[in-house]
């Protein structure tokens, strides 16, 4: 057929409109349909010379269900025909893959809109008896203008009472395959529950930017904390025992719960936080936007807030979002000058237990202006009164029993700079700290202020407070939105300080050697050499740089050590500052050995 030849389709003709677009024994072209101009696709696939064949057959498989299907996530096919090399069906035209998704899309509704509609057209194959067996970002075609995907590709796929899988069948690629895909000779073993694993692995993806394999991939939560809700789903779709995995109508189900909830406290939440006529216009889009955002920001705080380790804490960038200015309620804040006030006197009073003690020592703790500073404290306790209720409700007693033995003069320091820190504006202020500052900012120093010997703060006590319900937006000191802080506070974690070098270290492997690389949510990197002989040529060439016997050597073999092997796939994990930084580094020739 020459080039620019229209195809003729069940006596319809349809010009082509673009170059063709290919991928394995597929080509499809955007095409106009005659007369009326409707924009299509047309998708040729090559026969097997053997009329007969399996592959030949499984084509006219999945032509004649897309004939059928009528889900508007399943791809529909409209029209056919065949000639002696090819097979030609005209379908809709989508301008993008979920790879394009995946690659530059962030915003979280559209997000969870694509997989909830990857879950309907899942639930919609599987009703009809059908296993994809290659769900995959490239077999999910979309379109960004009416913000619809369909599931497609289905070349692969068993269909109920088809005999044309055999066990030898090779499929799909292994980035999204189940365990029991892995193993060999097992195709006709592979059931709907394979399709969940990848469903799971793609939906990690489509929010974490990177393909969910591997022991320490990074979560939905950690891009998106408020989200921490989906990553419980998704464990139960990537369980190792495809028997425990969940039928794609519970996952379809759990998400549709998951979020009408979501939705739920963003509308509640921003009820609370919308400004009064006298502050700001409420009807404004501006003050709608922040409102979406600060609802959001406001459950991702509670996440962190509630469940994030200790440890964690330093990944995330304090300034997040730092447009919108928050404050705490009078209650909580008056929780943290209690707390702050008690940390106080119980670092004073144990740094006095610890030196030498005499009589001299006695007549300071006892002397005449001791009830004078008291009373001075407790002037400054009952300016910030704590609900009977409080788990903290005993803080003042305490304070007051430890301020009362300790010497006078570091009585007098402790009023001084309690003062400063319950009623004063400087850096290590409350107020500083408490009202009008960023949001995760808040949210580090209430857990750090917090923590004290008098009450422990875990999990049960921080879910305790209801963090959410003791925020609200200074709306006039956030509208007008600042551009100049909004760029400081786009991203939610903090980049490290040799992210360039790193970058560029890693830029230079993936332009060297055929891998691909994947950011773990540790901060290390997932290396995948996709195929054997790439991995030995890298290995031989580094372990050659490295003289036998030296501390260089030891550290290219640890940097060689695959974490695992397949046929077409070793995969390696590398820490960022040692491994990357250095070791790789010095391997590629960007430092000095």
């Amino acid at each position: 057929m020459p080039k620019r030849e229209p195809f003729i389709i069940d006596g319809v003709t349809y010009e082509r409109d673009s170059a063709p677009g290919e991928g394995g024994s597929a080509v499809v072209w955007k095409v106009r349909r005659k007369p009326d101009g409707q924009v299509l696709a047309v998708k040729r696939i090559k026969k097997d010379r053997n009329a007969d064949s399996a592959r030949n057959k499984r084509f006219k498989q999945e032509i004649e269900y897309g004939q059928t299907s009528s889900h508007p996530n399943v791809v529909s096919i409209h029209a056919r025909s065949e000639d002696a090399n090819f097979f030609y069906y005209v379908m809709d035209f989508y301008p993008m893959t979920l790879r394009n998704v995946i690659n530059d899309e962030t915003e979280a509704d559209v997000l969870l809109d694509y997989a909830r509609q990857l879950c309907d057209a899942l639930a919609y194959v599987h009703g009809d008896g059908i296993v994809h067996r290659d769900i995959k970002p490239e077999n999910v075609l979309v379109d960004p203008d009416a913000r619809r995907l369909v599931l497609a590709d289905f070349g692969i796929a068993h269909f109920k009472d088809s005999s044309l899988t055999n066990r030898g069948d090779l499929l799909v690629n292994r980035n999204y395959l189940a365990p029991e895909q892995m193993v060999r000779n097992n195709a006709l073993g592979i059931g709907k529950p394979a399709d969940i694993f990848a469903l799971g692995l793609v939906i990690t993806e489509m929010f974490t930017k990177q393909n969910a394999r591997g022991r320490r991939h990074a979560l939905v939560r950690d891009r998106y904390p408020f989200l921490a809700d989906l990553d419980l789903i998704i464990e139960q779709m990537l369980l190792q025992d495809e028997a425990q995995r969940l039928r794609i109508d519970t996952v379809r189900g759990m998400l549709r719960v998951t979020l009408q909830r979501l939705d739920s406290a963003i509308e509640e939440i921003s009820d609370d936080l919308r400004p009064n006529e006298a502050s700001a216009d409420s009807s404004s889009g501006e003050v709608e936007r922040i409102l979406g955002r600060a609802a959001r920001d406001v459950l991702s705080a509670k996440h962190v807030f509630e469940r994030v380790a200790d440890g964690e804490l330093d990944r995330f960038n304090l300034n997040y979002h730092c447009e919108v200015a928050y404050r705490v309620s009078t209650e909580l804040f008056n929780t943290c000058a209690q707390a702050s006030v008690y940390a106080s006197c119980k670092a004073k009073f144990d740094y006095e237990g610890a030196g030498r003690w005499d009589e001299n020592d006695d007549a300071l703790v006892l002397s005449a202006a001791k009830p004078g500073l008291q009373r001075e404290l407790e002037t400054i306790l009952a300016d910030f009164p704590l609900p009977r209720s409080s788990r903290w409700d005993g803080l003042p007693r305490r304070s007051a029993h430890l301020f009362r033995f300790c010497k006078d003069y570091h009585c007098e320091e402790l009023l001084t700079s309690i003062r400063e820190s319950v009623y004063g504006e400087g850096n290590g202020s409350l107020r500083a700290n408490l009202i009008s500052a960023p949001i995760l900012w808040i949210t580090r120093w209430m857990r750090t202020n917090l923590d004290t010997d008098y009450l422990e703060l875990d999990k049960t006590v921080r879910e305790d407070i209801g963090f959410e319900r003791h925020l609200s937006v200074l709306w006039d000191e956030t509208l007008p939105l600042d551009s100049a802080r909004e760029a400081v506070g786009v991203d939610l974690l903090t980049e490290p300080l040799n992210a360039d070098d790193v970058a560029g270290t890693l830029q230079a492997l993936e332009a060297k050697w055929d891998v691909s690389v994947g950011e773990l949510v540790d901060g290390g990197y997932s290396v995948m050499f996709r195929s054997r002989n790439t991995y030995r040529c890298f290995y031989d060439e580094a372990l050659d740089l490295a003289e036998p016997g030296s501390v260089f050597e030891a550290d290219v073999l640890n940097l060689l050590r695959p974490e695992a092997e397949f046929d077409d796939l070793v995969a390696l994990t590398w820490d960022r500052d040692f491994d990357v930084a250095i070791t790789l580094g010095k391997v590629l020739g960007i430092l000095t050995r």
